[in-house]
């Protein structure tokens, strides 16, 4: 398959989502690009109250990121002879979107295929996922793009003083977003321009070897 998609490597869902020890063992062997294997059988919600990309435990750090999927078709499921009404449906979706964008993490739907015959509203309730989602402000993006922007991220380092914080981007990113979390408001950003929301930075179109210097009210 990966000679025929033409790449390294690739991500990967467990099938259910159904995950332990032994599993992820497996999957750090075959080192995918990432899974999408985290999420709670019967309920939507955060797995292991995460909401954020991650790399799993396993005796140290697994080779792969962990993207945690926040909400399945199999959760509109009541029983097998009954399903969630769609008014009901969207309510509990919207409900989980709203804290995502709380904690500025990512929100993942899994919405299968078969859901599609299964469920006659599917159809509806994804083009309101869609326009719920693209009316936020957020960003709509693929795994691979978000694991590769989540690596990038990693390797900013900031450095903090008592009214000034350094942000430092070895390589180039499409957008970053940095939260102060102090009683003092920013006063200004030097060497970047930033938009600026409260204690809430954003950059954008970033390029690699730049610095960002924050300074605070005194």
């Amino acid at each position: 398959m990966l000679h025929q998609l033409a790449q390294d490597r690739i991500g990967i869902k467990q099938h259910g989502c159904n995950l332990n020890n032994e599993i992820l063992e497996l999957h750090n062997k075959i080192s995918p690009r990432y899974s999408q294997s985290a999420a709670y059988h019967d309920t939507p919600g955060f797995f292991d109250g995460i909401t954020f990309p991650y790399h799993p435990y396993l005796g140290g750090k697994a080779s792969f990121i962990m993207l945690p999927t926040t909400y399945k078709d199999s959760y509109l499921r009541v029983n097998r002879h009954k399903i969630l009404a769609l008014d009901d449906a969207k309510a509990q979706i919207k409900r989980y979107f709203q804290q995502v964008q709380r904690t500025h993490g990512v929100f993942a739907l899994d919405l299968s295929l078969a859901a599609y015959n299964d469920i006659h509203y599917c159809h509806k309730l994804y083009a309101y996922v869609l326009a719920l989602i693209t009316s936020a402000s957020s960003w709509v993006t693929t795994a691979t793009e978000l694991c590769d922007w989540w690596e990038q991220r990693s390797k900013v380092t900031i450095e903090e003083s008592e009214y000034e914080i350094s942000v430092y981007f070895p390589e180039a990113l499409t957008h970053f977003s940095l939260q102060i979390h102090s009683d003092q408001k920013v006063r200004e950003v030097d060497g970047m321009k930033a938009h600026i929301e409260a204690n809430m930075l954003h950059f954008s179109n970033i390029e690699a070897d730049s610095c960002a210097v924050i300074r605070l009210a005194q």
